[in-house]
């Protein structure tokens, strides 16, 4: 063509008369300008990226640019000729013909449609077209089209409604409560799982108050929470309060709350609760996601970045639900392999989220079944399934176990198709840990029960053979054969005595005489007795807290608990060592993390005693309490030493740890409360021998043998008995006594009525009745009635003088 603008415009300088050649004609412009407008025509056309194509009336292609060659695969003249149906999805040809009749019908010069046109090869373009009417002397002879390639933009729409709709299942899945508030506490969302958790439906919920979900009494407190949280927006607040069901039932919610930013950029509070009280439905909850998208193709680029900035900002938001949620959620694929790890998952089991990703789960079940377990449970889980509140046992990172409460559903593809598993892991160790002491506090006192009882058998027997073996030996001679027999017979019920003594001790039914105490004078006046029970080759080392709290102890029992637990520090160092015994004030706060529930804040003296001695494993320490269990051979120990310490430290109301590992020698702690009121004390009078004496005694005692020994020993020295074998005969006794009695000496624990109520009923007709109880079995024994004026005890078993002497003192002081 320039061949030919150039051949139009030639001529000779003689032709011109100067150096430039003369302008051409204008018809010769006109040529030139007409073949420049079509080479520039031709030109754009055949570099367009966009399909540009004609058809006719009757929707055959007349034109069309080498554009469709690099979009669909077809040659030009493979198009030519054909009809544009051919080319598009059999399913939106007829859509297409009328978006064209619906065109030419109404005129319209321009509109605007998105279709799915079909390639060479097969595959599906979706394109965007803008449809022209052409026309000819106002005439419609047919349409025009610009096709551009939109597949990309489709595929982004996709991969956009396939995150959303993941998100939303995972946040209908989870099995936890989720709030968002104004600052105002007006419920702006809530999950499904959540409400349902309370008895409502998402619409009742929303644009209610949040004091409504809380119980009355807990309300004040939500509202402290939300104004600390709003001043702090940095820092997360955690609580525990009471939530209210619509049905009017209540639930114990363990909650997180922070402000995080909406997705209009305002503040919103986020509240994360999870139900503690039945631990059995831990259901997750995420902010609902509602977006639609309709945009036209010339404006798909920039609504595209909107809404990725949209779903960038709930994404945010999604990850900071699951990285501060307080149990571990972990995605995996069909492989089983991880595809999220949350913060919660790397404190549990303790693996990072960079040393999983991409893995199979690292933790190990504990146990070939437990690994039987988990197969059936992933067959089930991606077999569509979903798997709740199973207890599964798995080892950490270190090697230690963790128990977890297992929550499984299956993760789904837009289409339904299972294609991998949410799992939920919550950290239930500690509270099997609480359960295990719960069982094991409920053994002990079973055992301490059923010790009791037996004491209290014991002791009537025992006093029946202690009682007539001590009258035989004063009417026996010395030199009389009998005398050694009588006399081992004493001896032998005076160790069952103590055997029993120590299983009153251990189930804390023994009656004790609390007095202050300072426990390094106790330690102090002791340590001679200890240096020379423990032997020359054991160290006794004293490390006494100058400033010690005074507490309020039994000093009785209190030495016989250093005794016992000095006694097994001797057995545990055969080859010598060194017993240490410290003591220290220590207070408890309430923010302290304690293994012993029964060890509650406030302020306490530390007694410690530490040995350097061959120690103890997991399973002696576990059995370490209780009574008859020894690893000492046999006829070389009870079983009862520190079963006694235990029952003797709880009934004062202390609390007893002990730490040892084999060859790492053995500590025991015990915590005692601080006294902090002072008592006056009564002395009590010491009395040598007993004095006769001629008083009215009314003797109660359901028990024969006893009764029978009482009787006649009361009467030995020179009292008036009157005896009866129950509360009954002795309140028909009393009524048919001519004189008042002066001291009623009776039983505890009998048949309808017991020994106080008896004392209680005498009491209304003789206001002054001195009362002497007796009991091998002081459950029953209610401080009410050992601290009446006018009255004493004596446990089970008991001496004739002994007996004697305290109705002695009773009679003689002044109450």
């Amino acid at each position: 063509m320039v061949d030919r603008v150039f051949s139009h415009s030639s001529s000779s300088p003689s032709e011109t008369g100067g150096r430039f050649p003369r302008p051409p004609q204008a018809d010769q412009q006109m040529e030139l300008m007409l073949d420049i407008d079509r080479e520039d025509y031709r030109f754009a056309l055949e570099q367009a990226s966009d399909i540009i194509c004609r058809t006719n009336l009757s929707g055959r292609i007349t034109f069309i640019n080498p554009a469709v060659t690099r979009i669909l695969g077809y040659a030009m003249v493979e198009v030519l000729g054909h009809h544009i149906a051919e080319f598009i999805r059999e399913d939106y040809r007829a859509k297409v013909w009328w978006f064209h009749v619906r065109q030419f019908l109404r005129g319209r010069p321009s509109s605007y449609l998105e279709l799915p046109l079909i390639a060479r090869t097969g595959k599906e373009v979706w394109v965007g077209q803008n449809v022209q009417l052409l026309q000819r002397d106002e005439e419609v002879i047919g349409f025009q089209a610009v096709v551009r390639d939109i597949s990309s933009i489709k595929q982004a729409e996709q991969a956009l409604r396939a995150s959303e709709e993941k998100l939303q299942s995972f946040f209908h899945d989870a099995p936890i409560m989720y709030f968002t508030l104004d600052r105002e506490g007006t419920i702006l969302s809530v999950n499904r799982s959540g409400a349902e958790q309370l008895g409502y439906t998402v619409s009742e919920l929303v644009g209610r108050s949040i004091l409504d979900v809380f119980v009355a009494e807990d309300r004040p407190s939500v509202k402290n929470q939300m104004e600390v949280c709003l001043a702090s927006p940095s820092v997360e607040r955690e609580w525990e309060l009471r939530k209210v069901r619509k049905d009017g039932t209540t639930l114990q919610v363990h909650g997180r709350t922070r402000v995080v930013p909406g997705s209009d950029g305002r503040a919103v509070m986020l509240v994360v609760g999870q139900d503690i009280s039945e631990r059995v439905r831990h259901e997750q909850a995420l902010k609902e996601i509602y977006q639609q998208l309709e945009h036209r193709v010339n404006e798909r680029t920039s609504e595209l970045l909107a809404t990725n900035e949209v779903l960038r900002q709930t994404t945010s938001q999604l990850q900071t639900l699951i990285e501060e949620a307080p149990f571990a959620i972990i995605e995996l694929d069909e492989e089983a392999k991880v595809v999220s790890w949350n913060t919660a998952a790397s404190r549990i089991f303790g693996w990072t989220e960079q040393e999983v990703m991409g893995r199979e789960l690292p933790y190990i079940p504990d146990g070939d079944k437990d690994e039987e377990q988990s197969r059936h449970l992933w067959q089930s889980i991606m077999g569509g399934l979903p798997v709740r509140n199973v207890e599964l046992r798995r080892r950490r990172k270190d090697g230690a176990v963790v128990e977890v409460s297992f929550w499984g559903v299956p993760r789904r593809n837009s289409e339904g198709r299972v294609t991998g598993a949410m799992a939920f892991c919550i950290d239930i160790t500690e509270q099997k840990r609480l359960e295990h002491q719960f069982r094991q506090a409920q053994k002990m006192e079973a055992i301490g029960r059923l010790g009791g009882g037996v004491a209290h058998d014991f002791n009537n027997l025992l006093t029946v053979i202690n009682g007539c073996s001590a009258l035989l030996l004063d009417r026996v001679r010395r030199e009389d054969p009998l005398y050694h027999l009588i006399d081992e017979i004493s001896k032998a019920g005076a160790r069952a005595a103590d055997l029993t003594r120590q299983l009153l001790a251990f189930s804390r039914q023994q009656v004790l005489k609390p007095q202050r105490v300072n426990l390094n004078e106790s330690l102090r006046a002791i340590a001679s007795i200890l240096k020379r029970l423990m032997g020359e080759d054991i160290e006794v080392v004293l490390e006494l807290d100058p400033g010690l709290w005074p507490i309020q102890v039994d000093k009785g029992q209190l030495d016989q608990v250093v005794m016992n637990l000095a006694v097994n520090a001797r057995d545990a160092m055969p080859d010598g060592g060194k017993l240490t015994l410290s003591t220290a004030n220590f207070v408890l706060h309430a923010w302290t993390p304690v293994s012993n529930p029964l060890f509650t804040p406030g302020d306490y003296v530390q007694l410690t005693v530490r040995d350097t001695g061959c120690g103890m494993d997991h399973d002696v320490r576990s059995h370490l309490f209780e009574p008859f269990f020894t690893t000492k051979e046999e006829g070389k120990g009870t079983g009862l030493g520190l079963a006694t310490v235990y029952g003797i430290v709880k009934q004062s109301r202390g609390v007893i740890f002990v730490d040892s590992a084999p060859g790492k020698g053995t500590t025991f702690d015990l915590y005692f409360p601080r006294f902090v009121e002072e008592e006056t004390e009564t002395a009590s009078t010491a009395v040598s021998s007993p004095e006769r004496g001629g008083e009215r005694v009314l003797l109660v005692e359901d028990q024969e043998a006893v009764r029978d020994l009482v009787c006649l020993a009361l009467e030995e020295y020179g009292y008036q008995v009157f005896k009866a074998a129950n509360g009954d005969e002795a309140l028909r006794l009393a009524a048919v006594l001519p004189h008042p009695i002066d001291v009623l000496v009776t039983d505890v624990v009998m048949p309808r009525l017991t020994g106080p109520m008896v004392a209680e009923r005498l009491r209304q007709r003789w206001p002054g009745l001195k009362v002497l109880f007796m009991s091998g079995y002081t459950e029953r024994v209610k401080p009410m009635f050992l601290n009446s004026p006018g009255t004493l005890f004596m446990q089970k078993p008991f001496l004739p003088t002994e007996l004697a002497a305290q109705l002695r003192r009773l009679l003689d002081e002044s109450f």
